[in-house]
C-alpha cells in the first residue's frame, strides 16, 4: 500500500513564491505492518493518565461514566444513525431526542430545549445570533466577561464579526474572580445581550447572577447562562431560576469522556418567548391515528427544512449519538444521583484547596468556587517546575493560566487518598 506523508516541523521546509511557506509531499510505500507502526507511534504523542491522577479542567473533564452508557449506545440501531431525514419514520431516534430534551430543560428550568449542537462554544455564538433576531437585528453590541472560557470568546469573534455585532469585553473582580455588575451599567448602550459564565473559567460561581440578569432584562437587553461543568446544576440554582431568558451548556460532563478534544455536544435552552429562533430541530409529542404516543419533528428551522433565507442557521446539525449518552447517564443517575455527584465534586475540591491552604499555596480568587480553583505562584518558574515535576510522576496537573497561575480541577473520579497523593507528590518538587 501507498501513503501520503505531509512533512511536518521535524522535517526541512522551503518557502516558495511571494514568501509563503510550503511543506513539500512524498509518497513513500509502505506495508499494512509498517503503517500500523507509524500511526501507533504518532497516537503516542497524546498524553494519557489514569483518570484519578488527572487534575486538568478548563472545560473538558474527567467523570466517571457507568458502562451501561457504552453498551446501550454501541447498539447499532443508535451507533449507525444518522439525521432522519424521514423522521416519522425514526420513532426510536425520535424519542431519545425528546427525552433529551426534556432533561435538558430539567436541569436548566427553561420550557425549550433544541436537538443539541456541535459543542458549547458554536452553541454559545448561536445563542447570541437567536438574540439578535429576537430583537429583530436592532442591537449590535454584547457585554463578554474575560473570565469565560478563551476559546469560546475566539468562537464568539468569528461568529458575530459578519453581522457586525460588537463584543464588548469586561475585566472579571481580580480579587472574587466574578463579574462586575457596574460594567454592565457602564455598557448599556445599544446592549443587545449579556453572557455570565458560572462556575465560570475559574470555576468561581457567579454570586451575582441573578442581579445582572434582571438588570440585563431592564436594559432591555437578553441575559444568556453558559454553563460548561454542567454537573454544577446538581447543586446550584437553575439559569432559569436566576432570571435568565437563554441557558447554553457544553454536556460533555454529563456521559461523555474527554475523547482528546471531541466530539463533544451544545445545548440551547431558552423560555417559550425564544421558540421559533432557536437554530437545529425540536422535537415534539402528540398522538397518532389510534391514540398511541407518537413523536414528530415539531420545528425544524434549517435550509434542508425551509426556504434557505428564513433558516436561523445553516451550521446547526446536532450530535444525536452524543446526546443520547447524555440522555442515557443522566437516566441511570438520577435525580438524586446528579445531586449527589455535584456535592462529591464540591466536597473533594474543596478539601484538596484546603489542604493546598495549609502548605502555604495562596488562591488567586476569595469567591465561591465548585471543583476547579487557580493556585498562584511567585513566579512562572516556580509554578512550571512543579507543573513539569509532577508530569514526570505521571500527573496531568492541571492548566497553565497567565504568567504564573495553575487551574486545579477535581472531580468524582479522585478521592482523598489520590488527592494526599497529589499535593504529597507536589510538595517535593515544590522545594
Amino acid at each position: 500500500m501507498k501513503v501520503r506523508i505531509k512533512y511536518n516541523h521535524r522535517y526541512p521546509k522551503y518557502i516558495g513564491k511571494r514568501g509563503i511557506v510550503l511543506y513539500p509531499y512524498v509518497l513513500i510505500s509502505l506495508s499494512e505492518y509498517e503503517a500500523k507502526q507509524m500511526v501507533e507511534k504518532l497516537a503516542a504523542d497524546n498524553v494519557t493518565c489514569p483518570s484519578n491522577k488527572c487534575f486538568m479542567g478548563a472545560g473538558v473533564y474527567y467523570h466517571f461514566i457507568p458502562s451501561v452508557v457504552n453498551h446501550i449506545v454501541s447498539r447499532s440501531e443508535f451507533y449507525t444513525a444518522y439525521t432522519p431525514y424521514q423522521p416519522e419514520i425514526s420513532q426510536g431516534t425520535l424519542q431519545s431526542i425528546f427525552e433529551f430534551q426534556t432533561m435538558m430543560c430539567r436541569i436548566t428550568g427553561m420550557d425549550v430545549s433544541n436537538a443539541s449542537m456541535y459543542d458549547g462554544a458554536t452553541a454559545l455564538a448561536e445563542s447570541v445570533l437567536v438574540a439578535y433576531k429576537y430583537k429583530r437585528e436592532k442591537k449590535r453590541s454584547i457585554i463578554v466577561p474575560n473570565n469565560i472560557h478563551p476559546e469560546y470568546i475566539e468562537v464568539l469573534k468569528n461568529y458575530l464579526t459578519p453581522f457586525g455585532i460588537k463584543i464588548i469585553l469586561v475585566s472579571c473582580d481580580k480579587s472574587t474572580g466574578e463579574v462586575d455588575i457596574n460594567t454592565v451599567k457602564e455598557n448599556s448602550n445599544d446592549l443587545l445581550a449579556v453572557i455570565v459564565q458560572s462556575p465560570n473559567f475559574y470555576g468561581i460561581i457567579e454570586s451575582n447572577a441573578s442581579k445582572i440578569a434582571s438588570l440585563t432584562k431592564e436594559l432591555d437587553a437578553v441575559p444568556i447562562s453558559l454553563v460548561i461543568e454542567t454537573t454544577s446544576l446538581g447543586m446550584f440554582k437553575s439559569p432559569r431560576e436566576l432570571g435568565f431568558d437563554i441557558a447554553v451548556l457544553e454536556i460533555q460532563s454529563l456521559g461523555n469522556p474527554p475523547a482528546f478534544g471531541g466530539p463533544h455536544c451544545g445545548v440551547i435552552t431558552a423560555t417559550k418567548d425564544y421558540i421559533r429562533n432557536l437554530p437545529g430541530r425540536i422535537i415534539g409529542e402528540t398522538k397518532d391515528v389510534d391514540g398511541n404516543r407518537a413523536f414528530v419533528l415539531t420545528l425544524a428551522t434549517r435550509e434542508q427544512h425551509i426556504r434557505r433565507e428564513k433558516a436561523t442557521s445553516n451550521i446547526c446539525s446536532n450530535q444525536a449519538l452524543v446526546a443520547l449518552r447524555t440522555a442515557i447517564y443522566l437516566s441511570v443517575t438520577g435525580e438524586n444521583g446528579y445531586k449527589e455527584l455535584a456535592r462529591t465534586n464540591y466536597n473533594l475540591a474543596h478539601y484538596a484547596k484546603d489542604q493546598l491552604q495549609k502548605s502555604g499555596a495562596k488562591i488567586r480568587y476569595t469567591g465561591t468556587f465548585y471543583n476547579e480553583f487557580v493556585v498562584e505562584f511567585s513566579s512562572s518558574g516556580a509554578r512550571d517546575k512543579l507543573y513539569n515535576g509532577l508530569r514526570t510522576a505521571g500527573f496531568l496537573p492541571g492548566y497553565k493560566i497567565g504568567d504564573n497561575g495553575l487551574l486545579i480541577t477535581v472531580t468524582e473520579v479522585h478521592n482523598k487518598a489520590s488527592i494526599d497523593e497529589y499535593l504529597a507528590t507536589g510538595r517535593r518538587y515544590a522545594n
